[in-house]
């Protein structure tokens, strides 16, 4: 009986010595890994400032602003401001070029600009019938 007895408490003495080892050993791999591991900011307030500050040096580098935008692409459309609904402009880099890509509906038909940031060009534009 005592044999059973010291056998039972040599295992669990046993036990509770590879336990702790495993979880020292476990607990240094893991802060080793993550010291090199490179630090990744996941701040939603971070990478909202950040995209911020990429629109607002966008905008900042385009010469032609988009109210200017607006009214060329009113202008080409031979339309008023008071003439569309549903109007949308956005500030897009496509192919290194800043372009506002610009929408609006009018009597019954959709109209898509694209006017370069920069000169003021029309580079697209198409309209067509709602469905």
């Amino acid at each position: 009986m005592f044999k059973k007895i010291l056998a039972t408490f040599c295992t669990l003495v046993f036990s509770a010595m590879l336990a702790g080892c495993g979880t020292q050993m476990g607990e240094d791999i893991s802060s080793d890994i993550s010291s090199m591991m490179p630090d990744t900011n996941t701040d939603s307030s971070y990478q909202s400032d950040t995209n911020s500050t990429q629109q607002s040096n966008t905008q900042s580098e385009a010469k032609i602003t988009k109210d200017k935008a607006k009214e060329i692409a009113l202008e080409h459309a031979n339309l008023k401001e008071t003439d569309i609904t549903d109007y949308e402009i956005d500030l897009d880099n496509e192919n290194g070029k800043l372009v506002y890509e610009i929408s609006f509906e009018s009597n019954g038909k959709e109209y898509d600009y694209d006017v370069d940031a920069t000169t003021g060009d029309i580079s697209n534009s198409k309209n067509e019938l709602i469905d």
